[in-house]
């Protein structure tokens, strides 16, 4: 491999991201390829069940935090996919109604329901990046989801979206790393002391609030038509303790450390005039890849063939140089994809 992608730096600081994170968790040789190597698939389809999600989230959260119509923003997203891919128009206005149907009808339960009075939206999504403690030149970056406030309690959390063809039990919801992230890259910019085990609640006095917690509405991909069976819907609060924001640091920190390590050996490696074959074995030993058929087949550009091919001996570096399937890129360029001020401006 002739070439690595730079990391995205800010002020010569090296950000992670809870996405980089979890994917390095989840398979060590997808983080080699996308955000060491930064090869991406060269021609992305807009259709999925990912790409229905990301278009809801934004559209849900252009109507609670800028007031704008969702169904607009929604036009207004799927229009511009339908322009750049008119072959799939079909498919996509196909999306398109489905998820209207999803978002109109998660407002009229949400106002049926009285949750639309409870909660108070307070801020947008907004973009952080914070310090590492126990690490120099090494920052946390999170796009942070909306922030609301229920109006009983005065407590703070965390608002997100999920579309879902099997809405999930709250149990696992709060399990998930992206909201202990959030909570955690938000303890940190509001200034507190990094959380220990054992330390409980800081003092917050003077301080910014807290955001422990998060409130996760999902809507199940469905039209809802006689036939589907609710529930169609499910609003979800919850909260972390201290103690879990204090296990949440120490676990990142030992994965930063790791890709950390992952980045020393490669970049060492290049240094020395990038040998292919010292090269071929980090990618097979310390970035070997974790395959499990049931999600690596749907989830994974690679399970379409170049996994196999860096491990049975085929020439995968000219696969993703020269085959055309992949591209050079910044993984971290999704931060700057689609903004609000664009739909604000572009729904008049």
């Amino acid at each position: 491999m002739g070439q690595t992608n730079s990391p995205t730096l800010n002020n010569g600081r090296l950000g992670f991201s809870n996405s980089e994170i979890q994917l390095f968790l989840r398979c060590p040789r997808r983080w080699l390829t996308e955000y060491y190597w930064g090869f991406l698939p060269a021609n992305p389809s807009p259709l999925g069940a990912a790409n229905l999600g990301t278009r809801v989230h934004l559209a849900l959260e252009a109507k609670f935090g800028y007031g704008l119509d969702p169904g607009t923003v929604l036009d207004i997203l799927y229009g511009a996919e339908v322009a750049n891919h008119p072959d799939l128009a079909r498919e996509l206005n196909a999306d398109l109604e489905m998820s209207k149907i999803m978002v109109e009808g998660l407002l009229e339960w949400m106002d049926a329901e009285g949750h639309s009075s409870k909660f108070r939206y307070v801020a947008a999504e907004a973009e952080v990046r914070v310090p590492l403690p126990g690490f120099d030149g090494i920052d946390l970056r999170a796009k942070l989801d909306q922030i609301g406030q229920w109006t009983d309690t005065g407590l703070y959390a965390f608002l997100d979206w999920k579309t879902r063809d099997v809405l999930q039990p709250l149990v696992l919801l709060r399990m998930d790393p992206q909201m202990r992230f959030y909570s955690l890259v938000q303890w940190l910019a509001a200034g507190y002391p990094p959380p220990q085990p054992g330390r409980g609640l800081p003092d917050t006095a003077g301080m910014p609030p807290l955001v422990l917690g998060g409130n996760v509405a999902q809507l199940r991909k469905v039209k809802r038509s006689r036939q589907a069976k609710p529930p169609f819907y499910q609003w979800d609060p919850f909260s972390h303790t201290p103690e879990i924001m204090a296990s949440t640091l120490i676990k990142v920190q030992a994965t930063v450390a790791k890709i950390l390590a992952a980045r020393a050996a490669l970049d060492d490696c290049y240094a020395r005039g990038g040998n292919l074959a010292e090269i071929d074995f980090l990618q097979k030993s310390m970035l070997g890849p974790v395959w499990i058929s049931h999600d690596c087949s749907w989830s994974c550009p690679l399970a379409k063939g170049a996994c196999g091919m860096m491990d049975d001996g085929s020439a995968w570096v000219e696969h993703f140089v020269g085959s055309g399937a992949y591209v050079q890129g910044d993984p971290y360029e999704r931060y700057s994809r689609q903004s609000i001020a664009a739909l604000v401006s572009a729904a008049g």
